[in-house]
């Protein structure tokens, strides 16, 4: 399941956060309630966190591993030599009346898939830690200074898919604005067939904030193209 909503800018921080190291070299202790990557962001829906953290994620080659459908859970992971994979998992929870909570788990894993596989929590005191909390804290402060009237709450492109079929739509945002459904399959993005990479297509239907996309669905046995405004 990939969510595609607008993609947060942060491509500076994301050098420095996703590059990938074999090695984890010691860092200073986060100074939050747990010691890792925790962070609350006001003026903010799950969705729109979700939708954030996911864009940051893709754009850096990770994969998604999984994304429920209330948002609650995100977990990425990101191979990077045949000995060394990273996972990132994001927990998100409602936290009145700020806004939500992000509680971020690292883990890397030495020998993928095999019996020796070696699985090591570097939720504290690593790199990744400070980087992830570094991402947190940009989106934290970008929700903050954006300010949206009442009328059109702010939730990103609010939908996300699986196989290319939509399997959530969340309400307010310009995905439902624009009609479309759970359930609808999309085909092609602005005239072009559907490649098979469904996370490259995610980031090509995300595309330039304030653009519209227009999307051939199947729905019903019936084909429709709907223009989705980012």
């Amino acid at each position: 399941m990939y969510s595609i909503s607008r993609i947060f800018a942060c491509s500076t921080l994301l050098v420095c956060l996703f590059a990938g190291c074999a090695t984890t070299e010691p860092a200073g202790m986060l100074k939050t309630p747990t010691g890792k990557a925790d962070v609350i962001i006001a003026n903010a829906s799950k969705a729109e966190i979700a939708d954030r953290i996911t864009n940051a994620m893709l754009s850096s080659d990770f994969q998604t591993e999984r994304i429920d459908q209330d948002y609650n859970v995100l977990s990425f992971v990101k191979r990077h030599s045949e000995k060394w994979t990273f996972r990132y998992t994001y927990n998100i929870v409602n936290h009145p009346p700020e806004g939500v909570r992000v509680l971020t788990n690292i883990t890397r894993i030495m020998n993928p898939g095999r019996r020796d596989q070696v699985v090591t929590d570097i939720s504290r005191n690593s790199k990744e830690a400070e980087s992830a909390y570094a991402l947190l804290t940009r989106i934290r402060d970008g929700a903050g200074s954006e300010k949206t009237a009442k009328d059109h709450p702010k939730t990103g492109l609010g939908m996300t898919m699986k196989d290319y079929t939509i399997t959530s739509v969340a309400p307010g945002g310009a995905a439902e604005r624009s009609g479309l459904q759970q359930g609808d399959v999309i085909l092609e993005i602005d005239g072009e067939p559907i490649s098979g990479d469904e996370m490259k297509d995610a980031v090509r239907i995300n595309g330039r904030p304030g653009a519209t996309v227009h999307l051939l669905i199947k729905r019903s046995g019936q084909e429709l193209v709907i223009p989705l405004a980012r």
